[in-house]
């Protein structure tokens, strides 16, 4: 369980960096949290990287919140995915 937890953290940390940037590069674009069923995989972006890719979450996620408010969320939100269905 705890490599687990720190794959989350590690995956959620790479995935709201790379959002920032994005976010950073495009305010106006809704981006949404996706995730890979079967991996620790997490993906922040307008649309789903390849079909395989879910939706974590179905809000958008919100501009006005900072990298480690939505680091957070997408931890919390991870907690109930399936990751290894």
């Amino acid at each position: 369980m705890r490599d687990t937890q720190e794959q989350i953290h590690t995956e959620a940390r790479r995935a709201t960096e790379d959002w920032f940037k994005r976010q950073c590069g495009n305010t106006f674009a809704s981006m949404y949290f996706y995730f890979k069923p079967g991996e620790v995989k997490f993906h922040i972006s307008e649309e789903a990287p390849t079909p395989e890719w879910e939706l974590g979450w179905n809000e958008r996620i919100s501009i006005g919140k900072t990298i480690g408010q939505v680091r957070y969320q997408i931890i919390e939100i991870a907690q109930r995915l399936p990751l290894f269905a």
